[in-house]
């Protein structure tokens, strides 16, 4: 029996002996009422901290989360605010990429195939051009400087016959670097050919093309190439339309009848066009004609594609191991 429990039984006017011996019951309910008589004291923090710095400690831990809350608008607002610019700088961005696409676009056309954006010159301009170059490409061919057409040979009419070129002029020799040419290449002799301005015109736009000839003269030096026109326009081989035929020395020359005809020139050695540019125009026309439906037979369109590499392959000048014309190599 404590001591305060003692005092408590003083002051409840009950002698100890008596709590002795009282019932269990009755002890029972004066221990009950010491404990409800004694004074409520409150427990002390374990660790020593007083109520009064529990209170500042939740009010800056309230400033805090309030803090935390500012802040995650503040980011919000500024992650809005960064999205809109983002999307604003996508936009124009994917605009001006768009405007460089169109613009590579057309600088490749010109490349892998300057004939696609082919268009007819004024008469006057053609003429003036052709004889501009007269000289120079008679000269370098040895062929008479009129009445003279590689194709149908002498006797045509010489005001119908000019100084075609092979790449086209509208490009200014743009793109023949890839073909280990200069721009200025453009207006060698080596890239004219003397043509009738019908068959100047199919050429340029891919109505027809030239391939090597299967059966070059028997008289034919040796080194030298013989090439055959190839028509594919179906409406070239139409005799009643005005597009299967033109007129040369007063008479009706027919498409079709120079279908897979020899060219009357033939190429000695040291007197050949550049023979890689005739080859990307075989292949880009043999390509079109596939794709137009005019070669039906696929087997047909791979063994011409293969003559465009014999083509390429007896060119003057062409350097096997050049990068330029691998790539061209791989991708005619």
């Amino acid at each position: 029996m404590n001591e305060d429990f003692k005092i408590f039984l003083t002051d409840s006017h009950i002698k100890e002996e008596d709590y002795i011996n009282a019932s269990f019951e009755v002890k029972v309910k004066l221990q009950e009422a010491f404990t409800i008589s004694r004074p409520k004291v409150a427990p002390q923090p374990v660790t020593g901290i007083t109520e009064e710095q529990i209170n500042f400690i939740v009010e800056k831990l309230a400033t805090i989360e309030k803090g935390q809350n500012n802040v995650q608008k503040e980011l919000t607002v500024l992650k809005e605010d960064v999205q809109k610019e983002l999307t604003v700088l996508q936009e124009e961005l994917t605009k001006e990429l768009g405007i460089l696409q169109v613009g590579v676009k057309h600088v490749l056309s010109f490349t892998n195939d300057p004939w696609e954006h082919i268009h007819s010159e004024q008469s006057e301009v053609v003429k003036e051009n052709s004889k501009k170059h007269l000289k120079d490409v008679s000269d370098f061919y040895e062929t008479p400087q009129s009445h003279y057409c590689m194709m149908l040979g002498p006797f045509t009419t010489h005001c119908s016959i000019i100084c075609s070129h092979i790449w086209p002029n509208h490009t200014f020799g743009q793109g023949l670097e890839l073909l280990d040419l200069s721009h200025t290449d453009v207006h060698s002799p080596r890239n004219f050919l003397r043509l009738h301005k019908s068959i100047e015109y199919a050429f340029d736009h891919k109505y027809i093309t030239f391939i090597p000839s299967d059966c070059p003269p028997d008289n034919a030096p040796a080194g030298s190439i013989c090439l055959k026109m190839i028509v594919l326009n179906p409406k070239l081989f139409d005799r009643t339309s005005s597009e299967g035929w033109f007129k040369a020395s007063q008479k009706h020359i027919y498409f079709a009848d120079l279908h897979d005809k020899n060219m009357n020139y033939v190429f000695v050695q040291g007197k050949q066009p550049f023979l890689h540019i005739l080859a990307q125009h075989a292949s880009n026309s043999f390509t079109s004609a596939y794709g137009y439906d005019w070669i039906k037979d696929e087997q047909d369109f791979l063994s011409k594609k293969e003559r465009v590499i014999d083509l390429v392959r007896r060119s003057l000048g062409f350097v096997e191991e050049s990068n330029n014309m691998q790539s061209f190599l791989r991708n005619i």
